[in-house]
C-alpha cells in the first residue's frame, strides 16, 4: 500500500500518514523501547529495523502532499534524534546496507557518527559503503578516536585491516594522546598489533607504560 494522504498535516500524528505496513514498524513490540522514548521518525525506525521496502515508499513522496513542516521533517533522510541519531547512524549500527545505500541515493549526509557506527559493531560491508561515498576515515568522535582506534578496542580484525587498506592514519591519537597502536596493546590485540607494525606504525615509548607490541605478539 502507498502512503496515505494527509488532509489535516498540523495535527496528524505519524500514523495517520504511513500505510498498514509502515505502521507495523512503529508498533512497541517489534522494536526497542528506548528507540520510541528518543522519538525517532518512521523512516528511522525502517533503518533501524532494516525494513528497506519500508523505507524505500516513505521516501517516495508520490504518496504524501508534503505541505507542512512538520511531515517534511518526519520524511528528511538527515533528520536526527535528539541525541543526534540519524536514520544512516541506525542502519549503519544494525549493519543494514541496503537501506544505508538507498538513503544516500536519497540525499543523506555521509557524517561521522554513522561512519563509526559500523566499525563499532564490526559490519565491514557499511563501512566500506560510506568511505566510498566520502565518508572521513580519520573523523573521530568525542573522545578523539578515529574508526582505527575503534575498531581495535572493539576487536573488529575485519575493520582494521580494511581501514588500513584505505589509508586510516595510524599516527592520529586521542584525548589521552593514544595512537591506533598503543590503542591496540592497551587492548592486548595481537592480531591488530601485527596489523599496525606491517604498516610501519611507530611506537612511542615516552607515552603512557603499556604492554610492549612484542612481548604479547611473542606471546609472553
Amino acid at each position: 500500500a502507498g502512503l496515505a494522504h494527509v488532509e489535516n498535516m498540523s495535527k496528524a500524528k505519524p500514523e495517520h500518514f504511513v500505510s498498514g505496513t509502515l505502521r507495523r514498524i512503529m508498533h512497541p513490540s517489534r522494536m526497542d523501547r528506548d528507540y520510541v522514548e528518543k522519538k525517532c521518525t518512521p523512516l528511522m525506525l525502517a533503518a533501524y529495523q532494516g525494513r528497506a521496502s519500508e523505507a524505500r515508499q516513505l521516501l517516495d513522496d508520490d504518496g504524501v502532499q508534503v505541505n507542512a513542516s512538520r511531515v517534511s521533517k518526519m520524511l528528511d533522510v538527515n533528520e536526527a534524534t535528539e541525541r543526534g541519531c540519524t536514520a544512516l547512524a541506525m542502519a549503519a549500527q544494525e549493519g543494514h546496507v541496503d537501506v544505508a545505500e538507498l538513503l544516500l541515493q536519497h540525499g543523506c549526509n555521509v557524517d561521522t557518527a554513522s561512519l563509526l557506527a559500523a566499525v563499532k559493531n564490526g559490519h565491514a560491508e557499511v563501512v566500506e559503503l560510506l568511505l566510498s561515498r566520502g565518508a572521513d576515515i580519520d573523523g573521530v568522535d568525542i573522545k578523539g578516536e578515529t574508526g582505527l582506534m575503534k575498531s581495535v578496542y572493539c576487536a573488529n580484525p575485519q575493520v582494521v585491516k580494511l581501514l588500513l587498506e584505505q589509508r586510516a592514519s595510524f599516527t592520529a591519537t586521542d584525548k589521552m594522546n593514544r595512537t591506533p597502536l598503543m590503542a591496540a596493546a592497551v587492548a592486548a590485540d595481537a592480531i591488530a598489533l601485527k596489523a599496525l607494525l606491517e604498516v610501519n606504525a611507530v611506537v612511542d615509548t615516552q607515552r603512557a607504560s603499556l604492554p610492549k607490541p612484542n612481548h604479547l605478539l611473542n606471546g609472553n
